[in-house]
């Protein structure tokens, strides 16, 4: 039930009157139309034997990426595909059978085996509980040690062994539990040593040792040896070669304990290692056991020298290090960085040689740098020069995402920072605002706040132009202290020509920034032109009308409409409500008004100055389609929903419901056409949810089935054409293999039905629809790829016939003689018509003669015989030429 608020006229205060209405079933819906983003780092990555591709977990889906490039080149377990995991994906590993499958794990319970390249899956293997972690054992690969948790809410834990038949490729089967290992409290890490004679148990202080075996019996627990230590146990990792295991802790110590000979067992040797002051995420060694890589919260990755002691260090790697992989050429160590990114660093020029970013996500606040999260008011923003999507990637920066194909584009640097991931109490700054001049300009305004409530407050107000040749914003204009208070709201004129900006503050007073021309030289510099105040009451937003002619302020409840150019009242308007006005948002070019606060929802039409209609709502964003007349809010009762609205009507469109909270949502426009125009009903809503994933939504008929996995395929494509990578691994020498294959059946499918139409159709309908379907055989023909192409020689005829019209003599002939054989009601009528008259006997059709007997004829003869006496020739007429003159014409 929704609580619909129309009123009368709006001069003063109206009479308000309230109405209940139930919100009715729409005839529109949000259909899922392509997901982007999410923590590409919840999951240590596996390499492709080549190592030219890796694995990544993606919430519930698997992303595979190339290392040249950076771009997601396919997607397996998509969320509406049959098949695909339900929850959270918790590791993806190679098949040790064979390299061209891959296992992954979730917490729904369930072992997936996959031809990646296929993108098939071949088996299913459903255990009791959600899987955290699954080890394969490095001498038996169809022995796996899982880690199960009892309940996703429980702390109880659950270590035990499976046999996974990974040569077999029935689609699904349950795997065959073998035996109980341990069950033990917060146990979050396993390890198995390189001969598969211990796995390793951790827990927040101890860890367990169990000397592996071949019996069917489950584990006493007198087979676990359990070693305390006191400064908490962060990872395991055994040593590939020498018989150690490497205890990482919370202090940022790194021990080594030699305890699995005779002598060893109940007092162990004990060294340690110890840099980091933060604790250690993540412990990996090389393959010849003389070095081991070691990370934490510092965002620096430490190479040990374990003989000497010696230590080489890889700083500012950009966030935690979560996980550490060694591509199988050991020529890069990859880093999964707590910033959503993926690091790839040269072991032999100790250089960043690529880096795949996600979506990042925002940890900062002004007092408590680990614990708070930061957005500003905006919550996404798109920008209209390239249609990126922007989003606050940090404290200090402003992030450029491609949401349709997958990829970050620029990292901006807004706020210049050390990077210290020591921190301080104080606040380093960050964003409040960004906005961008509509309409494809190429002027961003930012303004970024720095108050540790210990010094001056600082408050900049900068402006940026987009650099052609860098292609990025470059910083053109700082104004230091824009206004005595926090800026509330910064938005642009429309106008490109002259560029214009709006600045609120707290300080009770709004300004307008322009340009103009510098003393000292010929370069434009931003000024504030004007200075403008109403009634002692604060602004708390502003917006431009679409061609530019008015800026309406919003002073608390009350409206007010101003002329930008000589920043004059023109008229005020009395919101209903006392709640103050949070944002303003014209309806592309109509006279509607949205205006939005913490509880209400207004549609004014200025042309009336009456509130068209109102509804009583929590809103948290407010976005209008910039191509039609379509807007949406999202809504924080008692489940967060998407409304779209036509400021014409106050029925909604439609109501979403979303599954988690919106931290941001805006309008993306659809594919553009060749005159750079993008239609209304292909703009997609793009939402940005928790753990930075990205859904983009459009609207369609309601029970519309609009299969997203349609969508991804065609997104897929679209990357194939865009970028060097095929979206399947061996498409760029081979093509598209199921792609033909589904093209040839079709193709027959389609003759055999459409033959018996064809010979019951007359001769100009089989000609006409034989030209029609040889065009587009030839065209599905040359969309092939070569290797599959026939001879040039076969080709030729059928390609040529397609594009040429060929005359046949006796259908020629034969359609004279159907065209000739008239009624005589038609002669006569004809004959009417004409100024000439018709002698139906005359058309009398007669043989030609072959071509002996007319080399054998003589000169003078006739060449063709005459019908009757009145169609005479003669040689001396058919030999002399017509006089020009002599012709009517």
């Amino acid at each position: 039930m929704v609580s619909l608020n129309q009123s009368g006229k709006s001069t003063g205060k109206p009479k308000k009157t309230s109405q209940n209405h139930s919100v009715q079933r729409s005839n529109f819906a949000l259909s899922l139309a392509h997901t982007a983003g999410g923590d590409i780092c919840q999951t240590p990555i596996s390499f492709t034997t080549d190592s030219r591709y890796f694995f990544s977990g993606v919430g519930s889906a698997i992303k595979i990426y190339s290392i040249a490039t950076g771009a997601v080149v396919k997607v397996l377990s998509r969320p509406s595909k049959t098949g695909s995991h339900t929850d959270k994906i918790t590791g993806v590993l190679l098949n040790p059978l064979n390299p061209l499958q891959l296992i992954s794990v979730s917490l729904d319970g369930t072992i997936k085996l996959w031809d990646y390249n296929d993108e098939v899956l071949l088996r299913t293997f459903d255990v009791e509980g959600p899987i955290t972690q699954l080890v394969l054992s490095p001498t038996h690969p169809e022995l796996a040690y899982i880690l199960l948790s009892s309940h996703r809410s429980h702390q109880s834990s659950l270590v035990c062994q499976y046999h996974l038949d990974l040569s077999s490729t029935y689609q699904s089967e349950n795997v065959h539990r073998l035996r109980v290992i341990a069950e033990l409290d917060n146990c979050h890490n396993l390890a198995v040593s390189n001969d598969d004679t211990y796995l390793a148990m951790a827990t927040r202080f101890h860890f367990y040792i169990w000397p592996v075996n071949r019996l069917s019996d489950d584990v006493p627990a007198n087979q676990l040896r359990s070693y305390t230590v006191r400064e908490g146990v962060t990872k395991l990792a055994f040593n590939p070669v020498k018989n150690y295991l490497a205890v990482g802790q919370r202090t940022g110590r790194i021990s080594f304990y030699h305890c699995f000979t005779d002598e060893t067992k109940e007092k162990p040797i004990v060294e340690s290692h110890h840099w980091h002051y933060k604790p250690v995420e993540s412990l990996q060694f090389m393959v010849d056991g003389n070095y081991l890589l070691s990370g934490g919260s510092e965002s620096v990755l430490v190479a040990w020298q374990l003989e000497t002691g010696f230590r080489r260090y890889f700083p500012r790697v950009g966030g935690s290090i979560r996980h550490i992989t060694i591509s199988p050429d050991h020529k890069h160590f990859c880093l999964s960085v707590g910033n959503n990114s993926i690091r790839f660093i040269n072991s032999v020029t100790q250089e960043m040689d690529q880096v795949v970013q996600g979506v990042q996500q925002t940890k900062t606040s002004r007092y408590d740098l680990d614990t708070a999260s930061f957005v500003w008011a905006q919550g996404m923003l798109i920008e209209p020069h390239n249609q990126y999507l922007v989003l606050n990637a940090s404290a200090e920066g402003v992030q450029f995402y491609d949401g349709k194909m997958d990829k970050h584009v620029l990292d901006l640097e807004v706020i210049p920072n050390a990077n210290n991931s020591r921190g301080s109490s104080g606040d380093r700054g960050h964003i409040s605002f960004v906005s961008f001049l509509p309409n494809g300009g190429e002027w961003m305004a930012t303004v970024d706040t720095r108050d540790d409530k210990i010094n001056t407050q600082e408050i900049f107000l900068k402006f940026w132009r987009w650099d052609h040749d860098q292609q990025t914003y470059v910083l053109h204009t700082r104004v230091d202290s824009p206004h005595h208070s926090q800026i509330a709201s910064c938005c642009f004129h429309p106008s490109a020509s002259s560029p214009m900006v709006v600045t609120t503050s707290t300080d009770k007073s709004f300004k307008i920034w322009a340009q103009q021309q510098s003393s000292s030289s010929d370069d434009l510099i931003w000024t504030c032109r004007s200075v403008g105040m109403y009634r002692d009451l604060i602004p708390s937003a502003a917006a431009f009308s679409p061609d530019g002619s008015m800026l309406v302020v919003a002073f608390g409840a009350i409206l007010t409409i101003w002329d930008p150019t000589h920043n004059t009242v023109q008229a005020s308007l009395c919101t209903p409500e006392s709640d103050p006005i949070l944002s303003l948002a014209f309806v592309s070019d109509s006279p509607y008004l949205v205006a939005r606060s913490a509880t209400h929802l207004f549609v004014w039409n200025l042309l009336s100055c009456t509130v068209w209609w109102s509804y009583q709502m929590n809103t948290k964003f407010l976005s209008v389609d910039p191509t039609s007349s379509r807007f949406a809010v999202v809504t924080c009762d008692q489940h967060e929903q998407v409304v779209v609205f036509e400021p014409s009507s106050p029925r909604p469109l439609l109501v979403h419901t979303l599954e988690t909270s919106c931290l941001g949502m805006t309008w993306q426009l659809g594919e553009l056409n060749n005159q750079g125009e993008s239609r209304a009903s292909e703009n997609g809503l793009v939402c940005l949810l928790p753990m930075g994933r990205l859904q983009t939504m459009t609207i369609v008929k309601a029970g519309t089935n609009v299969s997203v996995e349609l969508e991804a395929d065609a997104q897929n494509e679209k990357n194939h054409l865009s970028h060097t990578d095929s979206s399947k691994l061996l498409d760029s020498t081979f093509g598209k293999r199921q792609r033909l294959k589904g093209l040839q059946v079709e193709n027959l499918q389609r003759n055999a039905q459409s033959r018996d139409e064809y010979m019951d159709m007359g001769m100009s309908e089989q000609k006409s629809r034989r030209t029609s379907v040889d065009q587009s055989a030839s065209a599905e023909l040359l969309s092939a790829p070569s290797h599959v192409l026939p001879a040039l020689e076969s080709m030729f005829d059928v390609f040529m016939e397609s594009l040429m019209k060929v005359r046949n003599s006796e259908e020629h002939m034969g359609q004279r003689t159907m065209d000739w054989t008239a009624t005589d009601t038609e002669i006569e009528e004809t004959a009417r018509s004409t100024s000439f008259e018709v002698h139906p006997k005359s058309f009398a059709i007669t043989p030609l003669p072959s071509l002996d007997q007319l080399f054998n004829s003589g000169a003078n003869s006739a060449m063709i015989p005459a019908a009757n006496d009145e169609y005479e020739t003669s040689s001396d007429d058919a030999d002399s030429e017509d006089d020009v003159d002599d012709i009517e014409w």
